[in-house]
């Protein structure tokens, strides 16, 4: 899975190189922008989807004991803690992914930014 999202990161960062070089020497700036929160858009949708797939049943390991000697109530504030510790988790995956395309983007504003104030011969 990890082989796929890294194939598909570069080759959607190819993509998103050609798109800024080819906006750059047209020098329009304002196409290079729209261009970059176009990625950012698909990058998060990208986020939201790994990050469903973290939550995926069949990955995530089964929460509570076993046990049929444990006491109901201990289950039950095992099964609380951990759905609480799984719930912060998640969010911090969603927003650390989040935070990589707000990287990414300000990357790709910059460089329109930077090749467009350069002098045109």
């Amino acid at each position: 899975m990890k082989k796929i999202s890294l194939r598909l990161a570069l080759i959607s960062l190819l993509s998103i190189s050609a798109c800024i070089a080819s906006a750059v020497h047209a020098g329009d700036s304002d196409l290079c922008k729209s261009i970059c929160a176009s990625e950012k858009k698909e990058c998060r949708a990208n986020a939201d989807t790994q990050t469903k797939f973290d939550t995926d049943p069949m990955i995530t390991a089964s929460s509570g004991s076993r046990n049929p000697n444990d006491s109901n109530h201990d289950r039950l504030a095992d099964t609380i803690r951990n759905k609480e510790v799984a719930n912060k988790d998640f969010m911090n995956r969603k927003l650390e992914r989040y935070r990589t395309c707000d990287d990414k983007n300000l990357q790709c504003i910059n460089t329109c930014i930077s090749t467009s104030s350069v002098p045109k011969k």
